[in-house]
C-alpha cells in the first residue's frame, strides 16, 4: 500500500489500518484495498494511477451520491487526488 494512502488513512482515522485485504480489480488499473481501522470499521482505500480517471470517478460518485442511488460515500480524498477513502458495502 502506498505511503499516500496510509497517510491519508491517519487522517480521517486518526491511525493507520489494523489490518489490509487486497481486493480484486474490475475493469481499471485502480487498487482497491479493504482497511480495517482499530475500533473494527471498515473502509476501501483507492490507489489511483490516471489523475483524470480518479477525478471522473470523483465527480460521477458524488454525483450519483447526490442524487440517492446506492453508492459508497467518499470519505476523503488526497491533496494529489491519486488515493481515495470509499465507505464499505461489504461484498455483496
Amino acid at each position: 500500500m502506498k505511503q499516500e494512502l496510509d497517510e491519508l488513512l491517519r487522517q480521517y482515522a486518526g491511525s493507520g489500518e489494523q489490518s489490509v485485504n487486497r481486493l480484486t480489480a474490475a475493469g481499471s488499473n485502480r487498487v482497491y484495498y479493504r482497511l480495517t481501522l482499530a475500533d473494527g470499521r471498515t473502509v476501501v482505500g483507492v490507489e489511483g494511477t490516471n489523475a483524470d480517471e480518479n477525478r471522473a470517478f470523483l465527480v460521477i460518485g458524488r454525483h450519483l451520491r447526490d442524487a440517492g442511488l446506492p453508492v459508497p460515500e467518499i470519505l476523503a480524498v488526497s491533496d494529489s487526488g491519486m488515493c481515495y477513502l470509499l465507505q464499505d458495502l461489504g461484498d455483496l
